[in-house]
C-alpha cells in the first residue's frame, strides 16, 4: 500500500495530478479520499425499509465501485455526494432503466475517487469545483462515469477546518464557475436554489445512461481496451487536502 503526497500550500489540482502520477506510473488503481469523510454506508434498497442504511467500509465501496467501472469500461468511479437516501431513490430510478447499479452523467465528487490509469488530469487552473471539470472530461473521452448510488456518505465540507476551506470565497466560486463553462460549454446550468456559487453539471442528452454513447462503451466482459490489466485490483489511498 502506497500513500501519495500532498503539495504544499493550495495547489489542490496540483496534488490530485501528482497522486495521479505516483499511482499510474505503478499500473496502478488511485483512490483520492478526503478526511471531510464522516460515514460511509450502503442503501439497502431491498429491505422492507427503504430508507435502511448499513454501515460500509472505505475498501468494500472503492472494490463494487471499480468492479462496475471495469464491467463499463469507465475509468473514474464514486458513489452519492450525500447520505441522503432520497437521492439515492431518484438516481436508482435511472439506473433500473437499463439494470445498471450506478448513474453514468453525473458529477464524481472529489473527496471520493476511483480512477483508472488514463491520461487525463485536473485542470490546474481551478482552484475549486475541479471534481466538476474532471467528470466531464471522462464523460467526453469515454462515453460515461460510474456513480454507485447505493454508496452513500456524509461530509463535513464547510465546518472540517483546513484544506480549501481556508480561501473558499464567493469571488473565487464566480471565478472557478466562469472558467468551468469556459471550458465545457452548455455543460453547466445554474443551481435550482439560485445559488450563484454552485452549479449543477448536465451531460448532454447522448452522453446519458442507455444513450447509444454509452451502450457503445459498455462492455459485459469487463475488459479494459488499451490498458494492462494486471493490477487492476491494486489500491493506492492518496490523501488530498481537504475540499
Amino acid at each position: 500500500m502506497t500513500c501519495g503526497k500532498s503539495a504544499p500550500g493550495q495547489d489542490l489540482c496540483r496534488s490530485r495530478n501528482l497522486a495521479l502520477q505516483h499511482a499510474f506510473d505503478r499500473n496502478l488503481v488511485c483512490v483520492q479520499l478526503s478526511d471531510d469523510l464522516n460515514n460511509m454506508s450502503w442503501w439497502a434498497r431491498d429491505c422492507s425499509n427503504p430508507l435502511e442504511r448499513q454501515p460500509l467500509s472505505i475498501a468494500t465501496a472503492v472494490q463494487i465501485i471499480l468492479k462496475q467501472m471495469k464491467l463499463a469500461n469507465f475509468y473514474l468511479g464514486g458513489g452519492m455526494p450525500t447520505n441522503n437516501t432520497f437521492w439515492a431513490q431518484t438516481s436508482s430510478k435511472l439506473g433500473d432503466l437499463t439494470n445498471k447499479p450506478y448513474t453514468t452523467h453525473h458529477f464524481i465528487l472529489g473527496d471520493f475517487m476511483v480512477i483508472r490509469p488514463t491520461h487525463l488530469r485536473f485542470n490546474e487552473r481551478l482552484s475549486l469545483k475541479e471534481d466538476y471539470e474532471y467528470t466531464v472530461q471522462h464523460i467526453k473521452e469515454y462515453g460515461g462515469v460510474v456513480r454507485c448510488f447505493q454508496i452513500l456518505a456524509q461530509w463535513r465540507h464547510y465546518t472540517n477546518e483546513g484544506g480549501v476551506v481556508g480561501y473558499r470565497t464567493d469571488d473565487e466560486e464566480e471565478r472557478n464557475i466562469r472558467l468551468l463553462r469556459e471550458l465545457h460549454p452548455g455543460w453547466f446550468a445554474g443551481h435550482k436554489t439560485g445559488s450563484k456559487v454552485q452549479v449543477t453539471l448536465r451531460a448532454p442528452a447522448k452522453y446519458r445512461l442507455g444513450s447509444p454513447v454509452t451502450r457503445e462503451n459498455e462492455k459485459s466482459d469487463g475488459s479494459m481496451s488499451g490498458s494492462v490489466e494486471s493490477k487492476a485490483d491494486s489500491l493506492v489511498p492518496s490523501s488530498v487536502p481537504r475540499k
